[in-house]
């Protein structure tokens, strides 16, 4: 688990999914493309494509290298993403709106008990836990000024790869992304933050790759950008995602096609979606494969009959005994729903 993450993060979610997820041990990751937010996917792509875009065209003014082109092409390319939604707020009103009516509930995960994340992310670094990042102007001014300064100085890509890596609205993010990459690449071997790396022996490692292997980790560090800005009006909600990019691999692009389903969603859409224990390939979902979901409580969202709600989930998990004693509050939000 990533050192930047909080230790727990909650789940709001209908009462028909929590018990679904807790009898089958199970999480489902939704095509992002039609989640709630009617820009998700394309607001990542405009983003970035729109500096990409204003960058080529100054390189191609210049006649220097265009390593920015490939970048925004395959950008384009890029929408099938699947994605489970986390919070770092409990008990926040603007989320029991969306997806607490009728009584839903927000499930606190507890990030510290790592047996049931660890098993679950060894399918591999295509599915991985990310903050979300919020495209408010600092952050797009804070690509522009990148992609100017790569053009200035004619970069071959180097060095914006390194200033990827090292900004502060994402360099977390994509430093998350690119290790495994470079300890692939450059027999770099594991590694942390970025800052626990000098920036002089990042530049070294870096070099070391062809043009073409530089070129294909920025559009992977791209890839896993898309899904994770979202506009700045939900910063509220504080969201981490658990995400599964199907393009860091042609292997995982395959199992991820063979393994989608599709479930109708609250606004009466069809929605594809992947389970977790399909992408462990050896797993039985009939078969205890993976342990009990991390549950650390529940919480009730705002009702009318919240106390008998929170005491039907208490029975509920007592029959379900690695999780009986999980404590089940409600909601302190006097909203009627």
């Amino acid at each position: 688990m990533h050192p930047e993450l909080p230790r727990v993060l909650y789940h709001y979610t209908a009462l028909d999914a929590f018990i679904g997820m807790v009898r089958t041990k199970q999480l489902w990751l939704s095509h992002a493309r039609f989640l709630n937010d009617i820009d998700e996917i394309r607001r990542g792509q405009q983003v970035l494509c729109n500096a990409l875009s204003f960058g080529f065209q100054k390189e191609e003014q210049a006649g220097s290298y265009n390593v920015l082109r490939p970048l925004e092409s395959g950008i384009r390319t890029l929408t099938d993403y699947y994605v489970t939604c986390f919070s770092t707020s409990r008990d926040l009103l603007s989320l029991w709106r969306g997806y607490g009516s009728r009584g839903g509930v927000c499930i606190e995960f507890d990030l510290s008990d790592t047996s049931y994340f660890e098993t679950l992310l060894g399918f591999g670094d295509s599915l991985a836990f990310h903050p979300a990042i919020y495209s408010d102007e600092t952050f797009v001014s804070t690509i522009g000024a990148l992609i100017e300064k790569h053009v200035a100085s004619e970069d071959t890509g180097v060095e914006l790869l390194l200033d990827l890596l090292s900004v502060n609205d994402f360099g977390p993010v994509a430093f998350r992304i690119a290790n495994p990459f470079l300890g692939d690449i450059a027999h770099a071997g594991s590694g942390g933050h970025f800052s626990s790396f000098k920036k002089d022996r990042i530049h070294k490692l870096i070099s070391k790759c062809s043009q073409a292997e530089i070129e294909d980790l920025l559009i992977k560090i791209m890839s896993h950008l898309v899904p994770l800005i979202k506009n700045e009006f939900f910063k509220e909600e504080g969201e981490v995602r658990l995400v599964l990019n199907p393009y860091k691999s042609e292997e995982t692009a395959d199992r991820v096609s063979q393994v989608i389903r599709h479930r109708i969603s609250s606004i009466n859409m069809i929605v594809p979606y992947v389970r977790t224990t399909d992408l462990l390939q050896e797993c039985n979902p009939e078969t205890d494969c993976l342990p009990h979901l991390p549950i650390k409580s529940v919480m009730v969202g705002p009702s009318h009959d919240s106390a008998r709600i929170a005491d039907s989930i208490r029975s509920f998990l007592f029959h379900h005994q690695a999780l009986g004693e999980v404590p089940v509050f409600e909601s302190r939000i006097p909203y009627r729903g």
